[in-house]
C-alpha cells in the first residue's frame, strides 16, 4: 500500500512540476503567435507628435513642453466646429475656464478640456505644459495646424508628411 501510495505522490508531483512549466509556456503562447504591433508615432520639432491607432490611421495629436517647469509656447492652433483656439487661448486656462472648459486637479498640476475631451490641456504652475486633441471623440471634426499647415485628423501618414514634411528620427 505504501508503494502504490507514493507511486500517487510521485505521479502528482510530476504533474505539477510539469504543469509550472507547461502552463506559463501555454499563457505565453499568443503573445509569440500574436505579437503586439507597434504603431509609431510621428514626431515633429518644437515637441509634436501625431499618433496611430491599430487602423493605421493618426486620430489624436499633441504638444509637449520640453521642459514642463519653463515651457515653450504651444506652436498648435486647434481648429473646432464651434471656433478655433490658437496659441494664446490654448494657453490662457482663465480664459478656457470662461469658455466653459472642465478643471480637474491632475498631479502637480490641473488638466482642463471642453465637453467629451476633444481637447486637453495640462498646466502646471499656471503655464501650459501639453495639449492632447482626439479626433476619435466622436464629437465632430478637428484639425490641427503646426507651423500655418493645416491637418485634418484623422489623417494617414501620407497625408500628415505629404502637408509637413518627413518627421524627425
Amino acid at each position: 500500500m505504501t508503494r502504490k501510495l507514493g507511486n500517487i505522490l510521485a505521479a502528482i508531483l510530476l504533474t505539477l512540476g510539469l504543469g509550472a512549466i507547461v502552463v506559463p509556456l501555454l499563457m505565453a503562447l499568443p503573445w509569440v503567435l500574436f505579437p503586439l504591433k507597434d504603431y509609431p508615432p510621428l514626431r515633429y520639432p518644437d515637441g509634436v507628435t501625431f499618433f496611430q491607432d491599430s487602423s493605421g490611421r493618426f486620430r489624436k495629436a499633441g504638444w509637449s513642453a520640453d521642459d514642463w517647469d519653463h515651457p515653450t509656447p504651444c506652436p498648435l492652433t486647434v481648429h473646432l466646429p464651434t471656433g478655433d483656439l490658437d496659441p494664446a487661448h490654448l494657453a490662457s486656462l482663465d480664459r478656457l475656464g470662461r469658455d466653459g472648459w472642465t478643471e480637474e486637479p491632475r498631479g502637480l498640476g490641473i488638466d482642463v478640456f471642453v465637453p467629451g475631451r476633444l481637447v486637453e490641456c495640462h498646466f502646471r504652475n499656471r503655464a501650459l505644459a501639453y495639449v492632447n486633441i482626439d479626433s476619435d471623440r466622436g464629437l465632430g471634426p478637428v484639425a490641427v495646424s503646426y507651423r500655418h499647415h493645416r491637418i485634418d485628423l484623422p489623417a494617414t501618414a501620407e497625408t500628415i508628411t505629404g502637408v509637413l514634411g518627413p518627421p524627425e528620427k
